[in-house]
C-alpha cells in the first residue's frame, strides 16, 4: 500500500518496502519550502521502513541490521536526488544524500543521461546487496544462524 504522502514505493524480492519516490513539482515550480517538506517526508518514511525491519527481525544481530538500508529518490524540477538511510554505530539513523543529477529535458542535454545511468546502476547494486543482508536477517531471526542474545536487536533496541 502506497503511503499517503509518497508518490511510489518499491519493494525488494522479500516483499519488503525498500525504496520510496517523491516528486516535488514540475520544471516550472520554484517552491523550496515544498521541496524541503518532501525531503522530511522521505526521511520519515525511510525511518519507518527501518523500524519495521527491526521489528520483523528482532532476533537478528545488530551487526546485520546495521547493513540494511532504505532508499529514497526525490525529484525537484529537473534534479533527481538519491538518498539512503541505515542504523549507525551510535544506534541512530544515518541519512545521506548519495548523489544528485540533472535530468535532461530535451535532446540537447542527452549527454547528461550518463550521470542518471550511473545513479541507477549504484541503486541496482545496492538493492542487490540489500537482498543478501535481508536474507541473512531472516536466517538469524529464524534461528538458522546462531546469534548471541546480547547482540540481538530486541535486546539492544529494547522492544
Amino acid at each position: 500500500m502506497i503511503s499517503s504522502y509518497m508518490d511510489a514505493i518499491g519493494y525488494d524480492t522479500h516483499d519488503k518496502e525498500r525504496l520510496v519516490l517523491k516528486s516535488s513539482g514540475s520544471c516550472a515550480a520554484d517552491d523550496l519550502a515544498h521541496a524541503a517538506d518532501d525531503t522530511v517526508k522521505i526521511v520519515q518514511k525511510l525511518m519507518t521502513i527501518l523500524k519495521r525491519d527491526a521489528d520483523d527481525f528482532q532476533r537478528s544481530s545488530l551487526a546485520t541490521f546495521k547493513k540494511i538500508k532504505a532508499f529514497g529518490i526525490q525529484t525537484i524540477q529537473d534534479t533527481m536526488i538519491l538518498s539512503e538511510m541505515h542504523m549507525g554505530d551510535n544506534l541512530q539513523y544515518i541519512y545521506k544524500e548519495v548523489m544528485s543529477v540533472k535530468v535532461p529535458l530535451d535532446d540537447s542535454g542527452r549527454v547528461n543521461w550518463v550521470p542518471v545511468a550511473e545513479m541507477l546502476a549504484y541503486l541496482m547494486i545496492e538493492l542487490h546487496a540489500q537482498n543478501d543482508w535481508i536474507r541473512t536477517a531472516y536466517e538469524e531471526h529464524g534461528s538458522l544462524v546462531e546469534v548471541d542474545p546480547n547482540d540481538m536487536i530486541r535486546n539492544i533496541l529494547k522492544f
